[in-house]
């Protein structure tokens, strides 16, 4: 006979209830708890649909955040991302991109942004994804 037979044959005979674990696991996201049981096992990141209507700088966000990449999804303009807080237009030293329709320019672990980030495209009919995430 199967040894889970037994194993079930000696729990019943000695009145043993079979239970599951309540708890979490080792690497089981805990939603409710920012230090317990929580193992980011994949990148969980934001994204932003970045669609200007103008060739002005715009904030993606004002706090501390990843950068994990973008995609482009119109357009043949540039993409300027600067680390900053606010759309003051400062010089960059972030590359300037060219954008591609569907081609994706991404940076593995991310690329930190203490400020901010903020977005400018050259064409104001540019249309673009960005992925990033706070700190």
């Amino acid at each position: 006979m199967a040894n889970g037979y037994w194993k079930n044959l000696v729990a019943t005979a000695l009145g043993a209830l079979h239970t599951h674990e309540q708890g979490k696991t080792a690497g089981e996201r805990n939603v409710d708890s920012s230090v317990s049981d929580y193992q980011v096992t994949h990148s969980e990141v934001n994204k932003t649909f970045f669609n200007p209507d103008a060739t002005t700088e715009q904030v993606i966000t004002s706090s501390p955040a990843l950068l994990f990449g973008f995609v482009g999804k119109a357009g043949t303009g540039t993409l300027t991302l600067r680390d900053s807080s606010s759309a003051a237009g400062s010089a960059t030293d972030f590359p300037v991109y060219t954008l591609a329709v569907g081609t994706l320019v991404s940076f593995p672990g991310g690329v930190r942004m203490d400020s901010g980030i903020t977005a400018q495209c050259s064409v104001g009919t540019d249309e673009v994804t960005i992925f990033w995430r706070p700190i």
